[in-house]
């Protein structure tokens, strides 16, 4: 095909190569148009181990092209020259081929003439392969150019000119590997029917019959790619890298310029977890670290202030007998309760108290801060509310039906609110009797005759006939001012309010959202719809191509659609009624929504990540296949599992010292608990599936802030740097901005670490251990009522690190080997 020399390029004071085309050859049109077809292709294909052609030019009516100067030798003459090549070394090149190759199919390109010919080493032994002479684009290969190439290696189906495909160059590239690890051909014949009659009627001479100390992998992979059938070869080169003992399939992949399937990035990576030892030491300090999460909860939270004497059990019991008592609504049906926190006593508190015992008061159980609310009905309490979570509530469905009755009462069951609906008809026309209040101070703790009458203030929210209003102090605490406002309909009484001095009517302080907050939604919601819109082109686009994980993509969207619907089945008040179907079709909907989110979400994503950072996927990838007993995904279980817990324990830790340590004057304990798992295991169970749901997102988000800082600021640590940042700065906003700033520095780098470390499936049971423990209402308490959802949480957790343990040791003794010695 061409006469190559060596050249010096004067400009650039740097050696070349020259490839002519022969003179007797210049006027043939098909040869100048190979040899111009031969410079697209290559241009198309730049790779290390492709040897790069530059230009094309023309002298004395004879056409030459400069390509890269390859200072080394052909594998042809150095077979001739040293047989056999050592297996390392032979393995080396293997790789590199296929990287070649696969960046050459990658675009298309078919290289039709792979040989030993073809295939150069420089002096640092790094391949390049050459000659795309009859190089062609698979989809403009037409028939009378299949038989073109060097018969001796060319695929059965090309000698036949049936066709010619990846599958043809992979069974050349077999070829060639033969005789790198076997020093001899696989068919050597001196006539062309010769060797047609040697391959149809023999199979080449077993590698390990010539070469003792080869590895059985290897001959097994190069038998593959010799399979007459093109069907039973590899499909494709990075297939045969990744065969080969010790290859790095991801490194190959990514060597090649091409995006490693999802099969392949589950398969690549290490085949065990952790070592026992490691793996004991990271389950007993997940031990130490779900104590000491459960001491500073002791420490921290209103439920270390806050009395909690009675179950919900025994206090809905108190509520059933107080509104007998009372005659608060008619015959109940239907009945409903729960927990909730009376707001503004913290921002009183803080201005009429500035001692280092000003908390204390909350131990009494005077104010009541958690309340425990009631609610019944003569109908069954359905709620239409398109909420995720329960919807059933004080204000759900409203109090305005005849008969229905809601009442808050303290933790000791003392009465704190009441309001009762009326008879909607009432024909009685005789004067209304008089109210008996003293029942109603009775079931609120407190003696009427300590109290003053004095002109009502507030009204009651439904119909009433008599008003009524109080004022005094709290028994034992004259410090403490309370007024009492009530009303009643004929008698029975309808509404009771114990106004504190923090108490202001809701329609006082509501005020308009202000212009920032307007903007900032505003911004919030374009943000949303703009990550949706491109989410979705790039999504399409990948299912185009043919890059997106499909079956992943499913199979992640299905396990969000099930537990978003089995969260909003658990939270659902349940009624023998039709409104069933409206619970179903509501925990439906949203589960629908939040699969169809997650589900574009991860196609726009994941083939770009697997691209660029494959890595980071390895156990995610796994898990996603169905193999959830892998010893790397049970390494990224006990892992995420115990960096929650870590995290959870340095943020509470920085939160007690800035409370105990920092301030003079102590700050209000932490009221940012949800008190749905005080109602049952079934809310606690509820609660924890849409955590996971939620942190599928939320680690989704993470991974691909930092991904895009990744790719952005090219080095791992530039971009982490930049994500604590980002993370940290909103923290030095607050009070004690060093120490605050340095917590959630902190916090981010421990996230960072784990998912440059471990990848995101740490990241996410990372994500979804601490935000479960920050929000539940946990206590070291655990033989009191509300320790059993402390109880059950540990016990999740440690139920999924057993098995985390368990399985990243799977196949090494779990508690070590125990040496004999003779």
């Amino acid at each position: 095909m061409g006469e190559v020399y060596r050249a010096e390029d004067l400009r650039l004071s740097q050696n070349v190569a020259l490839k002519f085309l022969p003179l007797s050859m210049t006027q043939d049109e098909n040869a100048r148009a190979r040899f111009h077809q031969e410079v697209r292709l290559a241009r198309e294909v730049s790779h290390p181990n492709v040897c790069r052609v530059f230009d094309i030019g023309e002298i004395e009516g004879r056409l030459f092209l400069t390509m890269e100067y390859v200072d080394g030798e052909d594998l042809a003459s150095l077979l001739r020259r040293i047989g056999q090549f050592p297996q390392a070394k032979a393995l080396d090149i293997a790789r590199q081929m296929c990287a070649g190759i696969a960046a050459a199919h990658e675009h298309g390109v078919l290289h039709r003439d792979l040989k030993p010919a073809n295939i150069m080493l420089d002096g640092r032994g790094r391949v390049r392969i050459t000659d795309f002479g009859l190089a062609s684009l698979a989809e403009n290969l037409d028939a009378a150019e299949l038989r073109s190439g060097t018969p001796a290696y060319m695929a059965p189906e090309q000698l036949a000119g049936t066709e010619v495909t990846q599958r043809s160059d992979i069974y050349s590239l077999g070829l060639v590997l033969y005789e790198i690890f076997a020093g001899k051909k696989a068919f050597d014949a001196a006539t062309l029917p010769e060797l047609l009659r040697l391959r149809e009627k023999s199979a080449p001479s077993s590698i390990s019959s010539i070469v003792h100390d080869v590895d059985p992998l290897v001959e097994r992979v190069i038998l593959r790619c010799l399979e007459k059938d093109p069907a039973k070869r590899p499909a494709t080169a990075l297939q045969v890298a990744a065969a080969l003992p010790g290859g790095d399939p991801l490194a190959a992949a990514l060597a090649a310029g091409e995006t490693p399937s999802p099969e392949m990035v589950a398969a690549a990576g290490a085949k065990e977890g952790l070592r026992p030892n490691i793996a004991w030491m990271c389950f007993l300090l997940m031990l130490v670290g779900l104590a000491g999460v459960a001491l500073l909860a002791d420490k921290l939270t209103i439920l270390s202030y806050a009395p909690l004497p009675m179950s919900p059990d025994v206090l809905a019991a108190k509520a059933r007998e107080t509104a007998q008592q009372l005659k608060c609504g008619s015959e109940s049906l239907d009945s409903f309760h729960g927990f909730g926190r009376f707001t503004g006593y913290f921002d009183y508190v803080k201005q009429h108290d500035q001692s280092k015992t000003r908390w204390e008061s909350l131990r009494s159980g005077v104010p009541p801060i958690l309340v425990f609310w009631y609610r019944q009905a003569p109908v069954y309490l359905e709620s239409n509310e398109f909420y995720s979570s329960q919807t059933i509530a004080p204000d759900l469905p409203p109090n305005t039906s005849p008969g229905m009755c809601q009442m808050f009462f303290d933790m000791q069951g003392r009465l704190a609110e009441m309001e009762a609906v009326p008879p909607q008809y009432d024909k009685s026309s005789e004067p209304a009797p008089a109210t008996n209040w003293s029942a109603l101070f009775a079931a609120a703790g407190l003696d009427l005759a300590a109290f003053h009458t004095v002109a009502p203030q507030w009204t009651s929210p439904n119909d009433s006939d008599t008003r009524a209003a109080w004022e005094g102090n709290w028994p034992g605490k004259p410090n403490l001012p309370l007024r009492v406002e009530a009303a009643s309909y004929r008698g029975n009484p309808v509404f009771l309010k114990l106004v504190w001095p923090w108490m202001i009517p809701d329609q006082t302080h509501a005020t308009r959202s202000g212009w920032s907050d307007t903007v900032q939604s505003a911004l919030l919601i374009l943000a949303l719809f703009i990550v949706l819109f491109f989410g979705m082109r790039l999504a399409a686009k990948n299912l185009a191509t043919g890059r997106a994980d499909r079956q992943g993509a499913f199979r992640l969207a299905l396990f969000v659609f099930l537990l978003t619907c089995s969260a909003g089945i658990l939270f659902e008040h349940h009624v023998p009624t039709t409104h069933e179907l409206m619970i179903f079709m509501i925990a439906t909907g949203w589960g629908l929504i939040a699969a169809a989110i997650v589900w574009f979400l991860y196609l726009a994503l994941e083939s770009h990540v697997r691209r660029r950072w494959p890595n980071s996927l390895i156990s995610w990838s796994r898990l996603v296949a169905g193999q959830w007993r892998d010893p790397l995904v049970g390494r990224d279980i006990l892992i995420g599992l115990l960096t929650g817990v870590v995290w959870v324990v340095l943020e509470r830790s920085s939160l007690w010292v800035t409370i105990t340590w920092l301030n003079k004057v102590p700050l209000p304990p932490v009221d940012a608990l949800d008190l749905i798992q005080l109602q049952g295991i079934r809310f606690s169970i509820a609660d924890i599936l849409l955590n996971v749901v939620i942190f599928v997102f939320g680690a989704l988000a993470f991974f691909l802030v930092f991904f895009m800082l990744k790719l952005r600021l090219k080095k791992d640590w530039f971009a982490a740097w930049a994500m604590v940042l980002l993370f940290a700065i909103p923290a030095a906003l607050s009070d004690n901005p060093a120490l605050n700033f340095a917590s959630a520095a902190l916090l981010c780098g421990l996230g960072i670490f784990v998912l440059l470390r471990f990848g995101l499936l740490a990241l996410l049971l990372t994500l979804v251990v601490n935000n479960v423990l920050e929000a539940y209402p946990l206590t070291a308490r655990i033989f009191e009522w509300h320790g059993q959802a402390t109880l059950f949480v540990f016990a999740l957790i440690l139920v999924l690190a057993i098995f985390g343990l368990r399985t990243a040791t799977k196949g090494q003794p779990l508690f070590g080997a125990i040496a004999v010695e003779d």
